[in-house]
């Protein structure tokens, strides 16, 4: 039976403008009554307790580290069949460095993640330097984060000279199949999406990537582990599958409905 939920991804997990939404003052991480991993346990498993570590603006690399680490601290008190881990992968594109001594007002005091700090596709000049995508974003408080540590030329030149699927499919895969060898190794169940379709950019547009024997072996090995897209003519992730049919805050989240509406396909993963 299960007992536990542990769940992660990014701010599309996190719950970000939902209603619900709330920081925790006691841990810094992110809390919300509406996300489909919060509706599969009403619908499921009515007894077992929410453990939720989806952070807004997370990499692949952030949420395999704390699942990893959660998931191993949750075993010193329950049998693995207690456990039902809850992972929404999120954009290849996003990239974890770790800092010495994090400048950041706005990440809470407790969070265990500070001095990691995830990086995206639009941390460079060009972009950073035009107006962004929805109303919460504010770059102008971005690139003081990236100067203040250090980290604003890395990625400027990172993300102009390699912001391409080459340079970014193969160490996602490996943060997957890192956390899915660690689940199946301890036997714990889980249940698994995509937020973005753009792991399967190498295998449509690509046909460089398609031919590298590391990159084609991962995802292929990814593939068994049975984490859900939406197989369209493009392949899809939550983020699209649900900009093309729902209500999004002004910041371009996903809000309720949709993830109600996808707690229904989790659902039918778990039987």
């Amino acid at each position: 039976m299960v007992k536990i939920i542990y769940s992660d991804g990014c701010s599309l997990m996190a719950g970000a403008e939902h209603k619900s939404w709330k920081v925790n003052d006691e841990t810094g991480y992110e809390e919300c009554d509406t996300v489909w991993p919060v509706l599969l346990k009403q619908s499921c498993f009515k007894d077992a307790q929410i453990f939720s570590r989806a952070s807004t603006g997370s990499s692949n690399f952030g949420i395999a580290r704390r699942t990893v680490k959660f998931v191993s601290q949750l075993l010193e008190k329950y049998e693995p069949s207690d456990i039902l881990v809850c992972i929404m992968w999120t954009s290849m594109y996003r990239r974890d460095y770790r800092v010495r001594n994090e400048v950041n007002p706005n990440k809470h005091k407790n969070n265990d993640e500070i001095n990691f700090i995830a990086t995206l596709p639009t941390d460079n000049l060009v972009s950073l330097n035009q107006k962004p995508t929805g109303e919460l974003a504010n770059n102008k408080t971005r690139i003081e984060l990236l100067r203040k540590n250090d980290l604003l030329q890395v990625t400027d030149s990172f993300y102009r000279n390699f912001n391409n699927p080459m340079a970014f499919t193969y160490d996602s895969y490996a943060q997957i199949e890192y956390v899915n060898l660690f689940l199946k190794f301890h036997n714990i169940k889980s249940v698994q999406c995509y937020a973005f379709g753009d792991h399967f950019y190498h295998e449509q547009h690509d046909k460089t990537i398609g031919k590298d024997f590391y990159t084609k072996e991962i995802a292929d090995r990814c593939k068994d582990y049975e984490i859900y897209y939406v197989r369209k003519e493009r392949p899809i992730g939550f983020y699209e599958w649900a900009s093309d049919s729902f209500e999004l805050g002004p910041g371009l989240h996903p809000l309720d409905a949709a993830h109600k509406t996808w707690a229904r396909q989790m659902m039918r993963k778990i039987g």
